[in-house]
């Protein structure tokens, strides 16, 4: 059997924020979606974003070569801020990615094997750490808020270099940058 050449129009990803945005440190998922689709610009790339894991995950991730899921966490020893870099097979519970009234997010993928439907090939998370997911607010605290620049940069520079190193020089060689992207909203 003959593996398939995928071209660049083949290639389809989504960067999928997972978070509550009224709950405070919840929402880091969300903002850090919402602000990467003004700074980084893809033809082959789709923003979501969802305030639900679980089962809605095969809905979300149906149909795409590759994913980033963006979630936050809370350790037992983590600071406000601290990232974690995984793929798929270094999977720990993230808020969302983890369910208690759902189907876990290695089940949900599993599952969606089983009922053959196509998934991601690549799925990276990048988990950041949280202080507060309990309080209704729109804001971070402090100590999130203090490096949330940081956290947007070092999000945007995994993007570039470890999941789209072979395609940002499509963006550089002059794709059209204007071109609409599908932005789509989940709750």
């Amino acid at each position: 059997m003959r593996s398939k050449i995928m071209t660049k129009q083949d290639i389809k990803t989504v960067v999928l924020g997972l978070g509550n945005p009224a709950l405070g440190d919840d929402g880091i998922g969300p903002r850090i979606v919402m602000d990467m689709r003004e700074k980084f610009l893809h033809p082959g790339l789709t923003y979501l974003i969802s305030g639900h894991g679980g089962l809605e995950l095969i809905d979300l991730l149906k149909g795409y070569t590759r994913a980033v899921i963006i979630d936050g966490i809370r350790t037992r020893d983590g600071s406000a801020g601290d990232m974690y870099f995984m793929d798929s097979g270094d999977y720990v519970e993230t808020l969302h990615l983890s369910n208690f009234h759902d189907t876990d997010f290695l089940t949900t993928i599993n599952l969606a094997g089983k009922l053959s439907i196509e998934m991601p090939g690549k799925i990276s998370i990048v988990a950041i750490e949280i202080e507060e997911d309990q309080v209704f607010t729109s804001m971070f605290t402090p100590s999130l808020a203090n490096k949330y620049a940081d956290i947007l940069q070092s999000t945007l520079n995994y993007l570039e270099t470890d999941i789209f190193s072979s395609t940002m020089s499509w963006i550089r060689q002059g794709v059209d940058k204007d071109e609409k992207q599908k932005d789509q909203v989940y709750y």
